[in-house]
């Protein structure tokens, strides 16, 4: 029984070492933009009033997120909230909401 239980524990290990993409350095956008443009950036939904929807998850969230930042540094996150609509444990996306920065002046576009 002992060796069965040993054998599952490193099992369970490796299977979820390897389920975190967003600690993979690969998975991590490039510092140049200009280069290295990051795919679907223009799918971020602006809802207004500073309410924003991220589809993206896991890495590609965390890159879209970061550049979403560079690009608005007058804004900051106040909240976010995954979008689980992809059944049961599933996330499809996040939303988040920004304000901003105190003392900061808001772009106009």
């Amino acid at each position: 029984m002992k060796k069965y239980l040993a054998l599952v524990i490193i099992v369970v290990i490796i299977v979820c070492s390897g389920c975190n993409d967003a600690a993979n350095p690969g998975n991590v956008a490039y510092n140049d933009m200009a280069i290295h443009p990051p795919i679907g950036i223009n799918a971020v939904v602006n809802y207004q009033n500073g309410v924003y929807y991220f589809p993206f998850t896991e890495s590609e969230y965390g890159n879209a997120l970061s550049l979403f930042n560079a690009i608005h540094p007058e804004l900051e996150v106040t909240a976010m909230s995954p979008n689980d609509t992809g059944g049961y444990g599933r996330t499809v996306g996040y939303f988040v909401t920004f304000r901003v920065k105190d003392g900061v002046m808001e772009k106009t576009e």
